[in-house]
């Protein structure tokens, strides 16, 4: 499930990503969504999936009540194995333990998240927002809190 929406348009990035304007962005985005999935899943219920990707942009601009309702949507209109594998791509800066237990709580069990680097004025060139040891650290206290220890970093080497 690919989510468009990010809090920074960082400039290393060439995926399809948007910046929310307004929370009306969002739930239009949700909306469409659950009419996609309600034009798919007749010609899929017979499938049965053993993955489920959450990515973007990064999925976790949206609020845990949109995200409750984004994988309660998928869930109720694609079939997955018991043990189907979830994961989670996140930024640790608008990532927060409501949603990491809204997202454990229907299944996901890995998380990813793009750290790209920790040094704030590399951050600040590419228009990646503040980000630092202190926040991730925040970020793995809660994953191991929830009983985690299934978590990815992304760090990009080399850049200006």
């Amino acid at each position: 499930m690919h989510v468009p929406f990010c809090k920074s348009i960082c400039s290393f990035c060439n995926y399809e990503r948007l910046r929310p304007s307004s929370p009306a962005v969002l739930r239009a985005w949700l909306d469409q969504l659950q009419a996609t999935l309600a034009t798919l899943a007749p010609a899929v219920r017979h499938l049965t999936f053993h993955t489920l990707y959450f990515g973007g942009g990064t999925p976790s601009v949206l609020t845990a009540a949109m995200l409750r309702e984004a994988v309660d949507a998928v869930h109720g209109a694609l079939r997955f194995h018991r043990l189907a594998h979830r994961t989670f791509e996140l930024d640790p800066a608008v990532m927060n333990r409501e949603k990491l237990d809204a997202l454990v709580a229907r299944g996901f069990r890995h998380f990813s998240f793009g750290v790209q680097t920790l040094d704030a004025s590399v951050n600040a060139d590419h228009n990646r927002g503040a980000q630092g040891r202190a926040l991730v650290g925040r970020r793995f206290e809660e994953f191991a809190g929830a009983g985690l220890g299934r978590v990815s970093c992304d760090f990009l080497l080399g850049m200006a």
